[in-house]
């Protein structure tokens, strides 16, 4: 899947062991140059597992998301296990030069602002909070190793993120990450390189 704008979109689920994403639930294809917008909102609730991604509930080993955005608000309730992130809930395959800037509500058991777990691959991949927000994700991969990046405006930059972003990318991409001045709600666009 490519070239994909996901809008005003509202989903829950209530469902056992759900996978719940803007995109997909479950994801063993490749996804890229997409984004999800702030005006989404995707909840679940369960009692057993549940695993909740602005793209993608779960990204399996197979699965490859590439220049990707999400900035939708992200909920959970129930007394189950819950993964949340703000990319993936969960990933056992790949995730390059994505970022989140997404909204939290609810306290999962593994949250992260690219990913609630992941044992997978992760590459240049950042994050950062909303402004003002009640509930915050405290690193960018709940659970497992976390090499993704916090944008904090001052230490780390979005212009540094979206040059890192490029260059993960390589030269040969037909698409880009450019700062989007002024906006703290997409602070980054990709477009189509001229």
């Amino acid at each position: 899947m490519k070239n994909l704008t996901v809008k005003c979109v509202n989903m829950s689920s209530t469902g056992s062991s759900a996978k719940i994403g803007a995109v997909a639930g479950s994801n063993n294809g490749t996804v890229s140059y997409c984004h999800v917008s702030d005006d989404c909102s995707l909840k679940g609730e369960t009692d057993t597992f549940l695993f909740l991604g602005g793209i993608a509930g779960k990204n399996e080993s197979s699965g490859k998301i590439t220049a990707y955005y999400a900035l939708c608000s992200l909920s959970v309730t129930g007394s189950g296990s819950k993964r949340v992130g703000g990319v993936l809930g969960s990933s056992t395959g790949s995730c390059t030069a994505c970022y989140s800037c997404c909204k939290l509500l609810g306290a999962p058991d593994y949250a992260g602002g690219i990913s609630g777990n992941t044992p997978g691959t992760v590459t240049a991949c950042y994050w950062a909070n909303v402004p003002n927000a009640t509930n915050v994700f405290g690193k960018g991969i709940g659970n497992g190793t976390d090499n993704t990046v916090k944008v904090d405006g001052s230490t780390v930059t979005w212009s540094a993120a979206a040059e890192a972003m490029n260059k993960a990318l390589g030269a040969d991409c037909g698409y880009q990450y450019k700062v989007n001045d002024n906006s703290q709600i997409e602070p980054l666009k990709l477009v189509e390189k001229q």
